[in-house]
C-alpha cells in the first residue's frame, strides 16, 4: 500500500501568507493601493502624536521631518495580497526580505525601512515580505506560498523573536504566537474543549508550549530547521540567502556598552517598534554581508 500525499499550496495561499490589509485597512483612495491606519490602529497613533510628552521624542525618531508643525502618518503601498511591495511578477529580478514587523516597517515611512534601504544600496527592487507578528516559520510558509509569483536571485531574512511559532488551531487557520504574551494564546486553548479535552489537559498543553518555545535548545533547531528549509527554497531559484537576527531578541554584533546606542532606543511612531535609525543600521549589516563571501550572517 503505497501513501500518496501532494500538497495544493494553491488553496492554502490564503493561510500561509498575511494580509495586512486587516490592520492597515483605511484606503487613502479607492482607486490607490495606499493604506494608513485603520480606526483602532489610528485611535492609538493619535493618543502618542496628542501627548505633549512625547513630542521630542517624536521630532527626535523624523516624525516632524516631512513638516515641522505636524507628524506626517506613515502610509503603507501594499499589493493585493497585503504586502508592503507591489503586484508579484515573474519578470523582474528583485531582492526578497523576510522578517517580522520591523521588517515590514510597522508605522514607519517606506523610505525608512531597511529593505528599502538595502535595495537602494544594491541598485535594486525589493519584494518586501515581512509580515507583523511573524516567526521564523511564518517566514518560511510566505516564501514557499510566493516564491512561484516572483523572480528573486537574493534573500535576507531579519530572523524574529525566537520564542514566536505558528501555531493551528483546528479552525483551518495558522496563528503567529508569541511565546512573550502565553497568557493571551492560552485563551486560543478553549478550542480543545470542543474536542473532549478536560481543564488539567489544557493546562498541561499551556506547560507544554510554554516550556517548548522558551527552551534554547528548541529555539535553536526551530531557526535552523526552517532556515535551511528557505535555503532549499531559494536553490531551486539559483538564489543566494543572507540572514540576521533580529538585535532586540538575540546576541548582536556590538558590546555591551552599545546598548545605549540610538540604533537600540529609536523607535517607529508606535514609540514600540524599532525605529529609522536602526532600519539604517541593518541594511548597512546587509549590505557588508553581500560584500564579504566568507559569511551569510554576523552572528
Amino acid at each position: 500500500m503505497k501513501f500518496h500525499y501532494k500538497p495544493s499550496f494553491n488553496n492554502a495561499i490564503k493561510d500561509f501568507t498575511f494580509d495586512h490589509r486587516a490592520k492597515f485597512d483605511y484606503k487613502l483612495h479607492k482607486k490607490t493601493d495606499v493604506y494608513i491606519s485603520g480606526k483602532t490602529e489610528l485611535e492609538k497613533i493619535n493618543r502618542i502624536i496628542n501627548d505633549p510628552n512625547n513630542t521630542d521624542l517624536l521630532k527626535k525618531f523624523g516624525f516632524f521631518d516631512k513638516d515641522p508643525n505636524k507628524v506626517v502618518l506613515p502610509t503603507y503601498t501594499l499589493n493585493k495580497f497585503g504586502y508592503r511591495c507591489s503586484e508579484f511578477n515573474t519578470n523582474e529580478d528583485r531582492i526578497v526580505t523576510l522578517g517580522c514587523s520591523d521588517t515590514f516597517g510597522a508605522y514607519q515611512y517606506q523610505e525608512r525601512t531597511w529593505p528599502y534601504l538595502l535595495a537602494e544600496r544594491l541598485n535594486k527592487k525589493v519584494w518586501n515580505l515581512g509580515s507583523s507578528g511573524a516567526s521564523i516559520q511564518s517566514c518560511y510558509t510566505t516564501f514557499k506560498a510566493i516564491e512561484s509569483k516572483i523572480k528573486f536571485s537574493e534573500v535576507f531574512i531579519l530572523i524574529p523573536n525566537p520564542t514566536r511559532f505558528v501555531f493551528y488551531n483546528f479552525k483551518r487557520s495558522f496563528l503567529n504566537v508569541h511565546g512573550d504574551d502565553l497568557d493571551k494564546f492560552s485563551e486560543e486553548f478553549s478550542i480543545f474543549k470542543g474536542l473532549g479535552f478536560d481543564e488539567k489537559t489544557i493546562k498541561d498543553l499551556k506547560v507544554y508550549y510554554t516550556l517548548m518555545c522558551t527552551d534554547e535548545k528548541w529555539q535553536a533547531i526551530n531557526i535552523t530547521t526552517y532556515l535551511d528549509a528557505i535555503r532549499g527554497i531559494a536553490s531551486k531559484h539559483n538564489a543566494k540567502v543572507h540572514y540576521l537576527f533580529n538585535f532586540p531578541f538575540f546576541p548582536h554584533p556590538y558590546s555591551v556598552g552599545d546598548v545605549s546606542r540610538d540604533i537600540f532606543t529609536s523607535r517607529a511612531l508606535d514609540l514600540r517598534h524599532s525605529g529609522w535609525v536602526y532600519q539604517k543600521e541593518v541594511a548597512k549589516l546587509f549590505n557588508k554581508i553581500v560584500g564579504d563571501s566568507n559569511f551569510s550572517s554576523y552572528i
